[in-house]
């Protein structure tokens, strides 16, 4: 989710470094997959309404980032009722907009080249695998620019 809209700002949020937002971000994906239940997907709306709040992001933005997923929701919500149920079904649609809505929060407080510098140093971990760190970064940065001039009919 590099094409996020930078929004610029100084909160604690657009503070922390891209690395630790991204391990952050990770982290909590992970638990709301791992244990899902309604109190771990409260919870985690909390949080993550709280974090948009402390960003200082508009409401009307922080729906721009969940408006793609709508019909997606429909069709997973309709799914998951019949085989699972619908307190599964909540559960897991709510858990998926939640992680979509933290992972559109740290690029919306990350500018997009403190993302890439982010990539390329933690490639760097991997130059003994035969990964080059340089060519990993332009990569990134070639997919950003053509995925953000793209236009989709809607």
């Amino acid at each position: 989710m590099l094409t996020g809209t930078y929004l610029p700002g100084d909160s604690l949020v657009h503070r922390a470094g891209p690395g630790v937002k991204v391990l952050l971000l990770m982290l909590f994906t992970l638990a709301l997959f791992v244990r899902p239940g309604p109190v771990p997907t409260g919870a985690g709306a909390v949080l993550v309404v709280g974090l948009y709040a402390v960003a200082r992001v508009p409401p009307s933005l922080a729906w721009a980032q969940a408006r793609p997923l709508r019909w997606f929701l429909v069709l997973l919500f309709a799914f998951q009722a019949w085989a699972n149920g619908w307190s599964v079904a909540v559960v897991t649609c709510a858990n998926l907009l939640i992680a979509v809505l933290a992972a559109s929060l740290v690029t919306l407080t990350t500018p997009l080249q403190q993302m890439l510098d982010a990539a390329v140093a933690a490639a760097g971990r991997l130059r003994r695998f035969g990964v080059d760190p340089e060519r990993f970064g332009l990569a990134l940065a070639l997919m950003t620019v053509s995925s953000t001039h793209l236009t989709l009919p809607t």
